[in-house]
């Protein structure tokens, strides 16, 4: 199997968050509380902001990448209010629904943030 080292370089803004989506969705199945919180932690607080800065800003010379990383977890403080209290006001507020739509919206700004690099 060969390793394409260009596609890696390309996107390892992305390996990070698909990996942190992929264990929380895991866990959720095996419904491991513990580790659901810690890994809900990182999607809370970085996840979603990464990777909407990364849909907004998808070349790299644009940003370094302190800046990707400051834009992003401000980002990701700017949009959960937003989740808050949407959900408060539809389905209701539970930690599970908090991470599910979390995951949802992050999976959503994941495959925009692609096509946007892959162009």
């Amino acid at each position: 199997m060969d390793i394409d080292k260009e596609f890696i370089l390309k996107n390892r803004d992305f390996i990070f968050p698909v990996l942190v989506i992929m264990f929380y969705l895991f866990f959720y199945v095996l419904n491991y509380e513990p580790v659901i919180n810690v890994i809900g932690l990182l999607l809370v607080i970085y996840v979603p902001g990464t990777l909407f800065i990364r849909m907004l800003f998808p070349v790299e010379d644009d940003l370094g990448i302190l800046e990707r990383v400051v834009l992003g977890l401000c980002m990701s403080l700017v949009i959960m209010p937003l989740f808050g209290f949407i959900l408060v006001n539809t389905i209701g507020l539970t930690i599970h629904t908090v991470f599910s739509v979390i995951a949802l919206f992050s999976l959503i700004f994941l495959v925009a943030a692609y096509f946007r690099v892959s162009r």
